[in-house]
């Protein structure tokens, strides 16, 4: 058995025959901890002075907590689950998400429609994605491919109220149509490519769309407009 002198936290060695009489030099500062052998010390140095791993940093018992008597779990950082926030913060852990342990459970439906994160990687649906905290991309495999219409001109109007020169141009913008033709949609103008640039410095199909957009035409050419002479 060892003699213990509670007088300092610094282990002084014997140079006696074993076994040898440990002199712990500790201080009289009174801040109770609770050892792990259920008994209560003035310090942490005397319990480290009787070989004892401090439970907590109070008198014992430890599990002196006021908490409600609500269910609503919790998951831990040490993988543990707790009936609230405040039996893990008497526990004194902090708390990774406010559900059942594992944190990482994500009911995504088993349907394999492929999306690219906006961090490179390829999610087997976008509630996957979702539930990794990453933004979809766009709705294929990685890498995205780049988006490529032809300069077929057959205007359509997007939901954001922008005109596209064709469906495939809004799509790629990732808009809905809201109606085929310039924007604004309650225009009922004639599909006729005959460009005009409006005073607005904004090119028209035809004088007619430039018009329903409140605009007079400043020349009958795609703008800008140049003048000669």
């Amino acid at each position: 058995m060892r003699r213990i002198s509670y007088l300092s936290g610094v282990n002084v060695k014997c140079n006696s025959k074993c076994p040898c009489i440990d002199l712990c030099l500790c201080s009289k500062k009174y801040s109770p901890v609770c050892g792990v052998d259920g008994k209560t010390y003035n310090n942490k140095c005397i319990a480290k002075c009787a070989g004892v791993s401090i439970k907590c940093k109070r008198k014992c018992p430890c599990n002196l907590c006021a908490c409600p008597a609500i269910y609503s779990p919790v998951c831990g950082d040490n993988g543990q689950t707790y009936v609230n926030a405040c039996k893990a913060k008497c526990a004194g852990v902090r708390i990774k998400c406010k559900r059942k342990c594992p944190c990482n459970l994500c009911a995504c439906p088993a349907i394999y429609s492929p999306v690219c994160g906006d961090n490179g990687q390829t999610y087997g649906n976008a509630c996957k994605a979702k539930c990794a905290g990453v933004g979809v991309k766009c709705r294929s495999k990685c890498p995205c491919k780049l988006c490529t219409c032809k300069k077929k001109y057959r205007p359509v109007c997007g939901r954001d109220g922008t005109t596209y020169s064709n469906r495939c141009k809004a799509k790629c913008a990732r808009v809905k149509v809201k109606c085929y033709g310039q924007c604004p949609c309650g225009c009922k103008c004639p599909f006729l490519y005959r460009p005009v640039c409006g005073n607005d410095g904004k090119t028209y199909t035809n004088a007619c769309y430039a018009r329903c957009s409140g605009t007079a035409v400043k020349c009958k050419r795609p703008c800008p407009c140049y003048h000669i002479g």
